[in-house]
């Protein structure tokens, strides 16, 4: 899989940031694994990596309201220097988890898939266009036509009592609530195409905010 290998290239010529989005809610949820993302992330694009400082930062915010969930997301820079900002949730549960299916491609060799980084011009591009038209997420297939993932989650179809989510092969984020649920047997990997979205008993998307949440409605899904 594109992105366990270290980086020989220089992406200097394009800049960019690694991005981590934890929620806090009494302590950061999944911290562990979101610090190894981070850190097999600044190896790979060669970033300077400190954790103690990293974790130094985030310990700044152990004193928020624990009543309340937070939204933390932390910036690292090529150079180890992290930003870090946060803002209270509230709208969870007001949301209709929908979602349409993009008419643009994804392309699998592209390794900034496989890593959270501020290089998401198309993601961002096409969620921007989706939430104007009333939807939740923006879903995507690579080059094969295979079901990738969403613009800000993972994404999973229900046969069963199992749920299955797409290779990282198929160009993809390794998100934590993902890599938690395949590490706990909740979850394994399959291809996943257009009309396994119509079959699925349910369709259910993921990430570290919203936790995994049911999807009720896709438009646009492609026929064969």
């Amino acid at each position: 899989m594109p992105g366990k290998t270290r980086n020989t290239k220089s992406y200097n010529e394009g800049q960019f940031q690694l991005i981590e989005t934890i929620l806090f809610y009494n302590e950061f949820e999944f911290i562990d694994l979101h610090m190894e993302r981070l850190r097999e992330s600044a190896a790979y694009f060669n970033f300077i990596f400190d954790q103690s400082k990293i974790v130094s930062e985030f310990n700044k915010l152990k004193d928020l309201p624990g009543s309340k969930k937070f939204r933390v997301r932390a910036l690292l820079d090529r150079n180890g220097k992290i930003s870090i900002t946060y803002s209270e949730i509230k709208d969870i549960l007001n949301h209709d988890y929908n979602a349409i299916v993009s008419e643009k491609r994804t392309n699998s060799e592209n390794i900034f898939y496989y890593h959270k980084t501020t290089k998401r011009e198309l993601y961002n591009c096409e969620l921007n266009k989706a939430r104007e038209k009333g939807f939740y997420e923006v879903l995507f297939l690579n080059e094969r036509g295979e079901i990738t993932e969403g613009s800000i989650t993972n994404i999973y179809v229900k046969g069963g009592n199992i749920l299955y989510t797409p290779p990282l092969n198929c160009g993809l984020l390794n998100g934590t609530i993902r890599k938690h649920l395949i590490k706990t047997g909740k979850a394994r990997e399959r291809l996943i195409y257009p009309e396994d979205l119509i079959k699925a008993d349910k369709v259910y998307i993921s990430n570290s905010i919203i936790g995994l949440k049911e999807v009720k409605s896709i438009k646009n899904i492609p026929s064969q």
